[in-house]
């Protein structure tokens, strides 16, 4: 049957082929495109000598399900001739004419950044197409936890195409010199990913450096969409969301945990915004219960545990109910951990209030009334 080949971000139509039901239940394992050559009486792979490989995002049948619509990510180009459309080519009057924006350049480095999962919960509901169709054509990726990044590789890639996976560690014991490094022994042209440990990668995690040396090199990156912790528990929280600050790990002791406390609740009073942090899990209960003996009563606390997951749990109140109706231990739950002082609470949500605005001088209102004259 005719099988089209259609860009999955743009739409553009690239090219047609034929398949056989070999090719087909081929492509539906592998999750690259196979067609079958009518000419040569053979299935072949497209992309597999050249590396133009086509990753299936999506594949439909149409109405009398007689043609297959596969919706791709097109690697390289998609036409023999170096295009990047087989249909280069435009009909004026009898005449045919090469269209001149048809002509694919070299393979552009591309460097990934691969959400993960919050919770252990099945990837396809947490993670959109794009993401997979990212891993599946992406064999380098830059790690922070060897162990934990095959598990995900494993649920996210077809069987059996683990063998040409390559990692490279980047967690906080790397040298930041070194991370050049990362980047030398992959191949001109191929795509490379940093994986983050949960949610989107290079916040509050080393990813960072892999990106500024992509950037460095000229290398485009692309984020991808995924769930963030920061974002969600942001969201969940009622407190400020147009004025915040993310204050990632605080001090792990006890008096310098205190002291970070108190300070981040005086900048919060200062400012208005919501002060965000986070902790290792195994802390959860030490840090919310500073929290609940610090903060003045009046001040908005708000602990997101676990979410997305099946045990989240999401409470945010006066720390004056925190203290009259203490919650249930969290336990080694992750967690995310937001204040904003009752000085500032309410203020910047939404258009900036007149206390907030910066009023011109009198000086600025005649040079601007001169300027219009």
């Amino acid at each position: 049957m005719p099988a089209i080949a259609q860009d999955w971000a743009t739409g553009e139509v690239l090219m047609l082929a034929y398949m056989n039901e070999e090719a087909y239940l081929l492509t539906l394992e592998t999750g690259y495109a196979h067609y079958f050559s009518r000419s040569r009486g053979k299935l072949w792979k497209k992309g597999e000598t050249s590396g133009h490989l086509q990753e299936v995002v999506e594949l439909r049948l149409d109405c009398d399900e007689d043609t297959v619509l596969l919706r791709i990510r097109q690697n390289g180009a998609a036409c023999h001739t170096g295009n990047r459309s087989c249909f280069y080519r435009t009909v004026e009057g009898k005449a045919l004419a090469d269209s001149s924006d048809m002509k694919t350049a070299a393979t552009e480095p591309v460097l990934y950044l691969i959400p993960v999962p919050l919770a252990d919960e099945p990837i396809g509901a947490a993670l959109p197409p794009a993401v997979f169709s990212a891993v599946r054509s992406t064999d380098f990726f830059i790690v922070e936890n060897e162990k934990s990044a095959w598990r995900f590789l494993s649920r996210g890639r077809p069987r059996g195409s683990l063998g040409t996976v390559s990692l490279r560690i980047l967690d906080e014991h790397t040298d930041p010199a070194s991370v050049p490094s990362l980047f030398d022994d992959v191949p001109e042209g191929a795509p490379i990913a940093v994986l983050s440990e949960a949610g989107l990668p290079c916040v509050a995690d080393p990813g960072a450096l892999a990106v500024a040396e992509a950037h460095r090199r000229g290398i485009r990156v692309v984020p991808l969409v995924g769930p963030s912790s920061l974002m969600l528990a942001l969201a969940a929280s009622g407190m400020n969301g147009q004025n915040f600050a993310f204050r990632g790990y605080i001090p792990a002791d006890k008096e310098g945990r205190r002291r970070a406390i108190a300070a981040l609740e005086a900048e919060s009073g200062r400012t208005g915004a919501t002060m965000a942090l986070i902790e290792t899990p195994y802390r959860t209960d030490a840090l919310t219960a500073d929290l609940v003996s610090v903060l003045s009563p009046s001040t908005r606390l708000c602990v997101a545990a676990s979410l997305l997951g099946p045990g989240e749990r999401i409470r945010s109140a006066p720390v004056s109910e925190w203290r009259t109706s203490p919650e249930t231990p969290f336990g080694k739950a992750p967690a995310v951990f937001l204040i904003q002082s009752g000085k500032g609470a309410g203020v910047g949500c939404g258009r900036p209030s007149s206390r907030q605005r910066n009023f011109p001088t009198e000086a600025q209102r005649t040079q601007r009334k001169n300027q219009k004259e």
